[in-house]
């Protein structure tokens, strides 16, 4: 007998809550982003990925605007929401430090305020010094014990677990936790989290994908974290042609791409084999054909045909040879057409790579730190560092990894760091980079010896060429910014590489690009990164744990 409970939660489950229907969208700058684009959200966990740039962020707008009337694109089609409230998680810019995400700027503000508790917590502490006024019981309702479950939560999330305490005191990372313990607990039957897991450590991020797992309604996950993207039921990726669904997590759809790489570069194997192949018959053909029309001239001057009969054959010869060359031409032009559509599919996978100038690789100590106190943590550290090793630094949010890399950097100043190397730092938001100036003025800034014309060629090599190169760096994608960043630090020569979370707003794409490029690296660096798939694909050497 059917269990119809399971099938009708199973109904329910895949029903739609959010609609796409028919969505053509120009940016103001006249790019077309979306074309007769449709889809739908359901209560299942969706992720959303994409390289930057692709409009994933634009999703999130039309969903809170889903009336459209608001936007300043060139919008057609129209959204429906089945549901009224929706939760929103945002990262408001992907290449500057996060704002103080909804968080009130008083500075008496407690994690009862931002929870918007503090009227039943009163309550519960009137109550409890013997005030019986009616109007406290009211209040409460049959929260008697949300203050005790409040503070089990914070403990879970890592955060301070009194509900007294300040808000202003917490760090970067503790305030996105608490924005998202916020989201988890209030009555959203769907949330959007966008790149909800930058800026939390490894312990935030294992915290978050428990509550993203004990979530009973939809979700749609904007993520670049591969952890996070294996919880989810579908994967929706979206490309410069459209959008595609994959109905597994990031191992599914990984597994996926490879299938089509693999066919796509069959494919295109194939049709370069068979315009080779034409090509070679039709030389063939015309090798024939000038052969033929040789024998004919040497009868029609042994007087063996006549001139009549060697007229008509020559002219039936050419035209047999023409009929020949207008179908291999077409026949070509299909081929073609049918390559350049493989090689354009083949480019979605295409992960190009980085330029990589060689470094010096002896073994000498390029680093020595010893008993140097850490401020505000109040931590001792000592470390050594050889020019062929690469440094993992590890430890929780507020640990004190972005004060010491801070500290290698002005190592000068400090009498217990002594460094006898350049330092550079690549960080998440790209500050070697001047924002305002385009990617050629900043690129000549690095390479001061190099030439124009030589410039311009290393920025063709990472992809920017024609009038991309004088484009403002905050008008560049955060991968080609990533490009442009590593093009600077990696042509300087015996140097120190600082790396702060350089992982952190990348898309999936440039981030095993920037991995795969670090791997092969054959000098010495310092990274912080709480993406553990990331660390274990660059070759770390040696590990500290603050």
């Amino acid at each position: 007998m059917p269990n119809t409970t399971q099938n009708t939660q199973s109904t329910i489950h895949n029903q739609p809550i959010i609609e796409f229907n028919n969505i053509d969208l120009t940016l103001p700058d006249q790019r077309q982003l979306f074309k007769n684009l449709s889809l739908s959200f359901t209560h299942q966990t969706q992720g959303l990925i994409g390289r930057n740039g692709t409009g994933k962020s634009v999703f999130t707008q039309l969903i809170q605007n889903f009336s459209l009337a608001c936007l300043t694109y060139d919008i057609k089609g129209n959204v429906n929401c089945h549901v009224d409230n929706i939760g929103f998680f945002q990262q408001k810019s992907n290449l500057s430090p996060p704002d103080k995400i909804k968080i009130d700027d008083s500075k008496n503000q407690t994690i009862a305020d931002f929870l918007e508790i503090t009227p039943v917590i009163d309550a519960l502490n009137k109550i409890e010094l013997g005030d019986a006024d009616e109007a406290l019981f009211q209040i409460i309702n049959d929260q008697w014990t949300i203050k005790a479950e409040i503070e089990t939560k914070l403990e879970r999330a890592h955060l301070p677990a009194d509900v007294d305490f300040l808000v202003q005191n917490l760090s970067g990372g503790q305030k996105t936790k608490l924005t998202i313990l916020k989201l988890f607990n209030s009555n959203f039957e769907f949330l959007v989290l966008d790149e909800p897991s930058n800026h939390l450590d490894i312990k935030g991020k294992q915290w978050l994908l428990e509550l993203i797992q004990q979530f009973k309604f939809g979700i749609l996950l904007i993520s670049h974290d591969r952890e996070l993207l294996r919880a989810v039921d579908c994967i929706y990726q979206l490309t410069s042609n459209g959008i595609e669904l994959f109905g597994g997590n990031y191992d599914f759809y990984f597994e996926q791409n490879q299938i089509q790489l693999n066919a796509l570069n069959h494919q295109v194997n194939h049709i370069q084999k068979e315009i080779k192949l034409q090509n070679k018959n039709q030389q063939k053909q015309l090798e024939q054909a000038e052969q033929s029309q040789k024998t004919g001239i040497k009868n029609k001057h042994s007087r063996s045909h006549s001139k009549i009969a060697y007229d008509t054959k020559k002219e039936s010869a050419q035209s047999t040879n023409r009929q020949r060359t207008k179908q291999t031409d077409l026949l070509n032009d299909d081929l073609k057409t049918k390559l350049d559509d493989a090689k354009q599919q083949i480019s979605r996978y295409d992960t190009q790579a980085l330029v990589l100038d060689q470094q010096n690789t002896n073994g000498k100590q390029v680093l020595f730190i010893e008993d140097l106190i850490l401020p505000y943590v109040n931590k001792t550290v000592n470390l050594s560092l050889n020019n062929n090793e690469k440094l993992l630094i590890s430890g929780e949010n507020g640990s004190g990894k972005s004060t010491l890399l801070s500290l290698i950097y002005n190592s000068n100043k400090y009498e217990h760091i002594h460094c006898n190397k350049k330092v550079v730092t690549l960080d998440q938001h790209y500050s070697l980079l001047d924002q305002n100036l385009n990617a050629l003025d900043n690129l000549s800034i690095w390479l001061t010896e190099h030439s124009h014309d030589n410039l311009r060629t290393l920025l063709a090599n990472i992809g920017l060429r024609r009038d991309r190169v004088f484009l403002p760096c905050h008008a560049l994608s955060g991968g080609e910014q990533l490009k442009l960043a590593w093009l600077c630090v990696s042509t300087q020569t015996d140097c120190l590489l600082l790396l702060d979370e350089p992982d952190n707003h990348l898309d999936i794409e440039s981030k095993i690009l920037l991995q795969n490029c670090l791997k092969e690296y054959n000098s010495c660096f310092i990274l912080v990164s709480h993406d553990e798939e990331f660390v274990n694909a660059v070759g770390i050497t040696k590990i500290i744990n603050l």
